[in-house]
């Protein structure tokens, strides 16, 4: 009797998975598949799943020299913030009136002034309010026009001179000037100081001192990560 062969088996649906590799007797390096080499190993970022992992790139450490870069600006911004505040301020502090251009309610004192200049008369802060003083110059005989007073818009303060009025002389020469206040005001003429160059000047003090506190601060973080990224 013959017997019939059997039939072939029946393929599955879908690609026929390779067969199981079998084990090579020396793995390939670190991260490298080796065919026959069972996959072995956790999972690691930039490695495919099931492989052995090889040498993970450390991050190299921050050493801080940025930080002290930015310290170094901030702390040249804040040394030149100051010096030009202390140039401004000491132009203010200059205007103040000296004592031979110092004089008394009713009194009078006489200023060398240029064609053009313009001076300020101030007086002092313990007596009579702004409105309540009044100012009055004489022109030299050889002056073609007469001294320009006017009356200071912004408050600004001297060393306790407060400014009442600005003086522009029409032409060079001596000029005589006459204030009026309580009587225990005491008047002066001295430079001109503004308000812009004032508020200019208190600007620059705080940005002075903005920066110079940046700067330490910044500059103490990039020691401190320079010093850790140290071995």
């Amino acid at each position: 009797m013959t017997i019939p062969p059997s039939p072939p088996p029946q393929q599955p649906n879908g690609p026929v998975p390779p067969p199981w590799p079998q084990p090579s007797p020396t793995p390939g390096p670190a991260g490298v598949p080796v065919p026959g080499y069972p996959a072995v190993g956790y999972p690691v970022p930039g490695y495919p799943a099931g492989y052995p992992p090889g040498p993970v790139a450390v991050p190299p450490r921050r050493s801080g020299k940025k930080l002290l870069i930015a310290a170094a600006l901030l702390l040249t911004t804040a040394v030149i913030a100051g010096a030009l505040a202390a140039w401004l301020m000491s132009g203010v502090f200059r205007a103040q009136p000296p004592a031979a251009a110092q004089f008394p309610s009713d009194g009078s004192t006489s200023v060398e002034l240029r064609a053009g200049e313009t001076k300020t008369i101030y007086v002092d802060n313990a007596g009579s309010p702004r409105q309540r003083v009044g100012c009055r110059g004489a022109a030299p005989e050889s002056a073609t026009s007469a001294v320009t007073i006017e009356p200071v818009a912004d408050d600004i303060t001297v060393n306790n001179w407060r400014a009442a009025f600005t003086v522009t002389a029409g032409a060079p020469g001596t000029y005589a000037f006459t204030c009026t206040g309580s009587p225990g005001d005491t008047f002066g003429v001295g430079g001109h100081a503004t308000g812009g160059r004032i508020g200019s000047s208190v600007a620059l003090i705080l940005l002075a001192g903005a920066t110079g506190l940046a700067g330490l601060i910044t500059g103490v973080l990039g020691l401190v990560r320079r010093r850790r990224s140290r071995p």
